[in-house]
């Protein structure tokens, strides 16, 4: 059973039919019969496939010119011709009909079909036209209603008097039409403009269905030996007043289909090659140059079949035809394992050789296929390529030298060296992450009551009632457990040098990864974490100066709290592996009287992301962890759901009241003292933690006081920076009293993921206060005062590595975000090669190639289009939708050995693109959706066993507390049961979970309009189907016929989709432009100052000697990187900044503000350095040249706009 064809079979019964019941049949046709008031009307149970009578006017506009425009070659062809024919009129024949056309962009279309090109010079020009079509007629007298009895056997309805409920009914009545058999060239001879065929009168001799081909080809195309031509099938009556007779003249279930048994007929969409394409567009053409556009469609959908001709062959095509509810497999670009990296075998608990054959045998194999692949661009197939494919292969080179370099280093390193020892460390941190990171949260049972009540820990392993793990070399033996995907480990290793040589200039590179979602990037950026930790840590031993080398060392940074806060459960169990580790190390050590190698200060990680998530300060912290010890229903803000170490569940005991004798939170601690600190330790006695606390930082104070080896935090929360002196202390800098003595090595690597959420206004900002942040983690080499240099090449940089799934013209946007100088300092990694996602680290599989037990091997996500113009609204459409999808699965469900399969689609994730689209969904699901259920099963006569009843229904959006993330997303991981269900039915969601989630059993999505990026529809789809081959995504778009955007997606659907990652829109990214000076640039120049100063000016705005000194070191920094990004803008920068510093003598505050504006609101008088321009604030602090607004946040850079309006214009002016 295919279940993902069974929910397509039933939502396409459900919006276009028909849909026969066995018990609505009509005896005579065993054609389908709809009763009203059961089945309702047919043009009430129908909302797309049907083509109605001929409104007096075309309602909209003929929208084939606006189509997708980054859809290369299928839109721009399209519109072209149209724009050349129009501007020229040399049409063939007589002026263009486009009329039919029109009549599909009607509210109501009255036509559908698509356009095709054509080979002219074929001898072959035989096409054949396969039409069909439906009515339905109203049928003589009454039908009973049936009904199912307590037997469960269908029996005719009667009430409690005995009568029968006979209802008025239909008849679907098919039209049977012969195939047509057309010649190409012959259709227009002696210069016709159109070809018409009738192919159904109605009773009254009226033309009713109609094919219509008109003739669209160009004087260019007639020179390249092509023809153009439009097919449609129309309805030809002509709509009355009357809207019951109206509804008798349409045609439902309509379909087009055009084959030719010559492969070579049907010619693709022809695509540009213009000398001023940018590189990336040549490679994309490169990439995608076997992936073609055959039709467009009008009206509807239109999918294509291609032939098989081979993978090294050009697509052709036989088959064209309507799709009113389009289906298409996105393949899957999925990591290869053409090599064996075993975690294991690379770790201090494997054999060193055999781990230095696996990688010779990776740099080998992939030095072999870039050879391979090199050879192969002298064949014909890349003369219009060439360039492209040089490069590309270049690309892949400079890959493999760093890979190499840094394999050679291993190589070449002594086993016991400090180097090896670190490389093996991380592979054994990250096969035991790996294992611990994916156990489910482990519930502590509340059982007893009084005196008898106790908490029992559920077992890891409930067969074997065992709290104990299985050791690292039982779990490697699973088939994926502990081995590395290639792509993963070459990007560490190409790393390495970057990492143990801080003079080397691949540090100044940012290494890019990108690969599709769900391919595993967080694990390539979490083995160089890891890597980069314990390196820097063993750097202590020489002279024991571990405090040195302590200290935070990576930053990695997210854009949403969503994303935050599950990386950082992900995260936390590296962390505590590394710091097992190092206890390990130095366990062992000591018992032969030696130090540790990795010092005594623990590898930790805090989560920086501010108030609404966790607590700011220490005291709040102690405050409402006593507040939910005495009432568990307090809200809960310390983000940790469950131990990193070993699952067990930290936080609310479920089903906890205040009257428990047992304990109502779990794992939360807090020290002695009236400011003791809060901490997590397990409460799991068989726990590695269970004698020590967890490693583990959430409170912002505590952050700054104890900084984490490992900060993980959201993009927002580095506006603190100038606000927060503490901050300081996680960029290495230390205090004795109020001044700075000295300062250690500040982070050496910067992680920013989902990069291509780093645009627009946020990217902004971002780019601006990257200047701060990226000067922050500058390591100077200065222990002592001053503690920067303005030499350019007298510090080392952090080493900074991004990660996406979805990115266009990455150059221009990592240039403005990084202050890149050229295009040799971006490296995106793995490098492509001459197809699409076959980069030897990446391969795209068929979606042809079965298994053993004929199932597909290498299932792709299923996308599937609806537009049901024929329903009164969207909401319709949705409660339609949902709720045939919803049902079915239900069905499904109650099949034998079906339970483990459903649960990929038992839970419905609704995307939707604004909270307010989700507002009135959520209103329906929890009113029409469940009417319509109930509908539908009585529609169906469907058996109690088999309804669908809503009982667990979650929103996941910004309009949910902090606190509560965790919870739901916990919640989104229940799996369903046959039995006790508790497996959420539907989560409606928005751009919150676009990125990040990685939930495997999610399978079911719906995405509500077309999303304003290509990008963003990516990253949301990607959020389902990420367990294949046994759980493939299957991802409905609901458009809505009112949005020409919508519209054109739909009926350019196939074409779209299958080049989606080549149709990623280029992000803005402009640091420097007005508004963001005017927000941002004072704030990074005053945060620079503060945690540079090492005397009264990083608490107070004093303008002492200090200020004199380093205020022209850090203006020409700032000064410089806008050179780099903006050069127009060098003198404004710094005429903003000169007139800052003017105001700030002027004025002369003695103190910088706090991020709450408590001091302006309660000193009346009082006006500091900077006031927080998102919190409540006097009107004269704003009125005043000082303070200064300032952001708290970087979002809402372009809140405002000026607009100027003048009534008159005079000449002088014009």
């Amino acid at each position: 059973m295919n279940i993902r064809e069974e929910i397509i079979d039933a939502v396409k019964r459900e919006i276009v039919g028909p849909c026969p019941n066995p018990n609505y049949i009509d005896d005579e046709t065993r054609e389908e019969l709809l009763l009203a008031n059961i089945h309702g009307s047919p043009k009430s149970r129908y909302g797309a496939g049907m083509l109605y009578p001929q409104q007096t006017g075309i309602t909209e506009p003929d929208d084939t010119e606006g189509t997708i425009p980054t859809d290369e070659g299928a839109d721009t062809e399209e519109s072209k011709l149209i724009e050349e024919r129009k501007r020229s009129g040399k049409f063939v024949g007589e002026e263009l009909d486009e009329e039919p056309v029109g009549m599909a962009n009607q509210y109501l279309p009255s036509a559908m079909g698509f356009t095709v090109r054509f080979h002219s010079s074929e001898q072959d020009d035989n096409i054949e036209l396969i039409v069909c079509s439906a009515y339905y007629e109203k049928g003589n007298g009454k039908k009973p209603k049936k009904q199912i009895n307590k037997d469960g056997k269908v029996e005719i309805y009667q009430n409690k008097q005995g009568r029968t409920y006979d209802l008025d009914y239909w008849i679907r009545r098919p039209i049977k039409i012969d195939p047509i058999q057309l010649k190409i060239n012959a259709l227009f001879e002696n210069d016709k403009k159109s070809f018409d065929q009738v192919l159904k009168k109605n009773a009254k001799g009226e033309e009713w269905l109609k094919l219509r081909i008109f003739n669209r080809t160009t004087e260019k195309d007639k020179e390249e030996n092509f023809v153009t031509y439009t097919f449609v099938i129309l309805n030809a009556l002509k709509a009355v007043t009357d809207d019951t007779r109206n509804g008798d003249k349409i045609l439902f279930q309509n379909e087009l289909t055009l084959t030719s048994s010559n492969p070579r007929l049907i010619a693709p969409y022809k695509e540009r090659m213009l000398a001023s394409d940018t590189d990336e567009e040549q490679e994309l053409k490169l990439l995608y140059r076997k992936k073609r556009v055959f039709a467009i469609g009008h009206g509807t959908s239109v999918q294509w079949y291609k032939n098989d001709n081979g993978k090294s062959e050009y697509e052709t095509v036989s088959k064209i035809e309507t799709a009113v509810i389009p289906v298409y497999d996105l393949q899957q670009v999925a990591p290869t394992t053409k090599v064996k990296l075993s975690m294991l075998e690379l770790s201090d608990l494997g054999d060193w050789n055999k781990a230095q054959e696996s990688l010779i045998e990776l740099r080998d194999n992939y030095k072999v296929w870039i050879e391979k692949t090199e050879a192969s661009i002298k064949s014909e197939e890349f003369e219009s390529y060439k360039d492209a494919a040089e490069k590309n292969i270049a690309k892949c080179k400079d890959s493999l030298l760093r890979i190499s370099k840094g394999i050679d280093l291993l190589l070449q390193a002594e086993e016991e060296s400090d180097l090896v020892k670190c490389f093996r460390w991380m592979n054994r941190a990250m096969i035991w992450q790996q294992q611990r990171s994916k156990v489910k949260i482990r519930k502590w049972i509340k059982s007893g009551t009084g005196a008898n009540q106790r908490l029992t820990l559920e077992y890891l392993d409930e067969e074997s009632q065992s709290h104990e793990f299985d050791t690292l070399e039982e779990f490697h033996k699973g088939q994926y457990n502990g081995k590395w995907r290639p792509f993963q480990l070459a990007f560490v290793l190409m790393n390495l040098e970057s990492i143990v040589n801080p003079k080397s200039k691949e540090r100044e590179i940012v290494d890019l990864i990108w690969f599709p979602t769900g391919g595993g990037k967080t694990e390539a950026y979490l083995g160089l974490t890891a890597f980069n930790i314990f390196y820097r840590r063993i750097q202590g031993k020489k002279g024991s100066n571990w405090d040195y080398y302590g200290g935070t060392t990576v930053l990695m940074r997210y854009t949403l709290r969503l994303l935050t806060t599950q990386q950082y459960e992900r995260a936390a169990s590296l962390i505590c592996a590394c710091d097992r580790i190092r206890i390990e190390n130095k366990e062992k050590r000591e018992q032969d009287l030696e130090l540790g190698e990795l010092g005594d200060e623990p590898i930790s990680i805090g989560l920086w992301v501010g108030g609404s998530s966790t607590p700011n300060e220490i005291s709040q912290a102690r405050t409402q962890l006593a507040r939910l010890k005495d009432n568990p229903k307090e809200e809960y803000n310390f983000v940790v759901m469950k131990c990193p170490c070993c699952g067990s569940q930290i936080g609310k005991v479920d089903g906890a009241n205040k009257y428990d004798t047992v304990s109502k939170i779990v794992g939360i601690q807090k020290k002695d003292g009236t400011n003791g600190d809060v901490y997590f330790k397990c409460e799991n006695s068989a726990c590695e933690y269970s004698h020590h606390p967890l490693p583990l930082q959430v409170v912002d104070e505590s952050i700054y006081e104890s900084p984490p080896t490992l900060l993980l935090g959201t993009v927002d929360k580095f506006a603190m920076i100038p606000w927060k002196e503490k901050a300081g202390n996680l960029f290495g800098f230390r205090k004795s009293d109020r001044e700075r003595t000295h300062r250690i090595c500040p982070p050496g690597l910067i992680i920013q993921d989902e990069l291509h959420l780093i645009a627009g206004p946020l990217g902004t900002m971002v780019g601006l206060y990257e200047t701060m942040v990226q000067t922050l983690c500058n390591n100077y080499r200065k222990e002592k005062p001053p503690f920067i240099s303005i030499e350019k090449d007298d510090f080392i940089p952090p080493k900074i590595v991004a990660s996406s799934a979805t990115i266009s013209r990455a150059y221009e946007q990592v240039k403005n975000l990084y202050a890149i100088s050229t295009r040799e300092q971006l490296n995106i990694f793995p490098a492509q090669g001459l197809e699409f996602g076959d980069t030897w680290f990446s391969e795209e599989r068929s979606i042809e190639e079965s298994d053993d037990n004929d199932n597909i091997k290498y299932p792709g996500r299923k996308y599937v289009g609806i537009l049901a113009p024929g329903y009164p609204s969207a909401q319709t459409s949705i409660v339609r939708a949902y709720s045939s999808v919803l049902q079915k699965i239900k069905e499904l469900s109650v099949l034998p050995d079906s339970t483990k399969t459903i649960d990929y689609y038992w839970t419905l994730l609704g995307y939707f693109n604004s909270i307010r689209e989700l507002g009135g969904a959520s209103s329906l699901v929890y009113g029409d959706i469940v009417e319509r259920l109930g509908q539908i099963q009585e529609r169906e006569l469907t058996s109690k066993d088999q309804k669908r009843y809503l009982n667990r229904v979650e929103e996941l959006t910004s309009r949910i507390s902090s606190s509560q993330i965790p919870e739901i997303l916990k919640k989104l991981e229940t799996s369903y049961d046959s039995g006790k269900n508790y497996a959420l039915d539907i989560c409606l969601a928005t751009n919150m979970v676009a990125t990040g989630v990685d939930i495997s059993r999610l399978g079911l999505m719906f995405i509500h309009g077309q999303p304003k990026t290509t990008a963003e529809y990516i990253q949301a789809s990607s959020r389902v189907g990420r367990k294949v081959p046994s759980g493939p995504g299957l991802i409905f778009t609901l458009y809505s016929s009112s949005k020409p955007r919508d519209k054109s997606h739909y009926e350019q659907f196939q074409g779209y989709h299958s080049r989606i990652y080549s149709n990623v829109e280029p992000t803005s990214v402009t640091p420097f432009s007005i508004n963001a000076r005017q927000r941002g640039l004072h704030a990074i120049w005053i945060g620079l100052l503060r945690h540079f100063a090492t005397g009264e000016l990083s608490h107070s705005p004093v303008l002492s000697d200090e200020f004199e000194e380093l205020d022209p070191i850090i203006r020409k920094l700032i000064s410089d990187r806008c050179k780099t990004i903006d050069p127009d803008e060098v003198n404004n920068t710094s005429l903003l900044i000169t007139s800052r510093i003017k105001a700030w003598r002027a004025e002369g505050p003695d103190n910088y503000g706090d991020a709450a504006n408590r001091g302006i609101l309660q000193n009346e008088g009082y006006y500091p350095l900077l006031y927080a321009s998102s919190a409540e604030v006097r009107q004269e602090a704003k009125e005043r040249a000082v303070p200064f607004a300032t952001s708290t946040s970087m979002r809402g850079v372009d809140t405002e706009s000026a607009v100027r309006v003048f009534t008159e214009i005079n000449a002088e002016d014009e």
